[in-house]
């Protein structure tokens, strides 16, 4: 099989990291592609343990923000446990991808503390660096997505590079 894709990115919020669906998809990516970069995400995860230790966030056109030092700590903690789990279900299934979290760090900081970067925004920012992106997200909230990304002009497939897929 060629590989016809040079560079991929794949971002997946924490819902589907487990779904077979999704190491399937993956599976068959990472043979059409020199280099797999997965962006795993926290976001439902981050929201309930910022709840339960009552640390507020706000969401804006940027995604959450967490302006709480420990509330940063612990989305950190979450995505980081996130990259750990995913890498194994990776290996388990042979499947070979660089895995990252949303986390910027700009000229040697983490963006003062910690710069949590919303996974779509972090996808647009990886855009001109890869020949395909995919962000995966729900059935049920596919057609918002695809509305989200649309807002950034001819970023889409066919157009552009970046395809909205559901699981």
């Amino acid at each position: 099989m060629a590989k016809i894709l040079k560079n991929t990115f794949v971002k997946i919020p924490c819902d589907l990291l487990g779904m077979e669906e999704v190491f399937a998809f993956l599976a068959t990516v990472e043979k059409l592609c020199h280099h797999l970069v997965v962006c795993v995400g926290g976001g439902s995860q981050i929201s309930q343990a910022l709840r339960e230790e009552g640390i507020e966030s706000a969401f804006g056109s940027l995604g959450r923000e967490i302006t709480d030092d420990r509330g940063r700590a612990i989305a950190l903690k979450i995505l980081n446990g996130n990259v750990g789990r995913f890498n194994a279900g990776l290996a388990e299934r042979e499947i070979r991808a660089t895995v990252l979290t949303p986390v910027l760090e700009i000229g040697g900081v983490l963006c003062g503390v910690l710069c949590l970067v919303n996974g779509d925004i972090y996808t647009l920012s990886a855009y001109h660096g890869f020949s395909r992106l995919f962000v995966l997200t729900t059935a049920d909230r596919l057609e918002e997505k695809k509305q989200q990304f649309a807002r950034f002009g001819a970023c889409l497939v066919p157009q552009g590079k970046i395809e909205i897929v559901g699981f």
